[in-house]
């Protein structure tokens, strides 16, 4: 279970764009943040990823709270992930990198099989502004 437990974050002394928020996702659910851009939904998600440290609260995950001495479990799958990821691998080594995915995930996240032999440049992002946190 993925855990927000009052956090808030502001940008150099600026006005805060969240402030005590509060989250629980809890395995197998999925979680869409919507907002006006600069509301703070990417930094948000780089949060509960452990990208950023919130300026109050915390995020734990299965009632743990990772350091920066271990691999976060929260990753972030980005609306444009072949600008993040080696244009030279393929989908099936990209995935390999945290493991094996469950079949029954790919599905339900519409993910055809011909794709993991793809390139990310072969991929269409379509035309969502959205991220995906998974925790596993």
């Amino acid at each position: 279970m993925l855990e927000a437990k009052g956090i808030s974050y502001q940008y150099q002394r600026k006005s805060w764009l969240f402030r005590h928020v509060n989250l629980t996702i809890r395995p197998g659910e999925i979680v869409g943040l919507y907002g006006k851009s600069g509301a703070g939904k990417t930094t948000m998600a780089k949060i509960m990823a452990g990208y950023f440290k919130p300026h109050e609260g915390y995020v734990q995950v299965d009632g743990h709270v990772p350091s920066n001495k271990e691999v976060n479990p929260v990753q972030l799958i980005w609306q444009h992930p072949e600008k993040v990821i080696n244009p030279r691998w393929r989908m099936k080594e990209v995935i390999a990198e945290v493991g094996e995915l469950d079949p029954k995930l790919l599905e339900l996240l519409g993910i055809h099989h011909a794709w993991l032999s793809r390139r990310p440049h072969e991929l269409s992002g379509g035309n969502y502004s959205a991220f995906v946190l998974r925790v596993h």
